[in-house]
């Protein structure tokens, strides 16, 4: 491959890129996209070997995180329960970020794709509804509250 041609590593900053854009575009991405994904994504998870068979969502969460940790993407994640009903996601040093995707298309009401990944594993594992505030965007990773609820919300 010539040095003219993307690697890798760009090509999956390509898709984060479309990632952003989508939902920007989509406007209430939350509903549209967020949704579909936390009930696909488990299925396609397994795919590739991971199985959440523990009963313990806590475990379920730290497997997929020590997985995208070891992908390179990632210098670190933040998982924290705020409250019996709220979590914190913190994507530290992400290569991604690290593009300068965030300052190019200032992703507005959008959500980080690891965000989106931890919170499908979670969803899958508890026996109420996730719900992803947009992401907070920083140069080099994001923050991401995801709540809990009984019921689904409607707008």
């Amino acid at each position: 491959m010539s040095s003219d041609e993307p690697g890798l590593n760009e090509v999956v900053a390509m898709l984060h890129a479309v990632l952003y854009a989508f939902q920007n575009a989509l406007g209430n991405a939350d509903k549209r996209v967020c949704f579909y994904v936390a009930q696909k994504l488990p299925d396609i998870l397994g795919k590739f070997g991971f199985d959440m068979l523990e009963d313990d969502y806590r475990k379920n969460v730290e497997s997929i995180i020590n997985i995208l940790s070891k992908t390179g993407y990632i210098g670190e994640i933040k998982f924290q329960e705020e409250d019996e009903k709220t979590f914190a996601i913190g994507i530290v040093r992400c290569a991604l970020a690290e593009t300068g995707v965030h300052e190019i298309l200032k992703p507005n009401r959008a959500y980080c794709s690891y965000a989106i990944i931890i919170a499908s594993v979670l969803q899958s594992g508890i026996d109420e509804t996730v719900v992803l505030s947009p992401s907070e965007f920083t140069e080099n990773g994001s923050h991401t509250l995801i709540r809990r609820y009984r019921h689904t919300l409607v707008e």
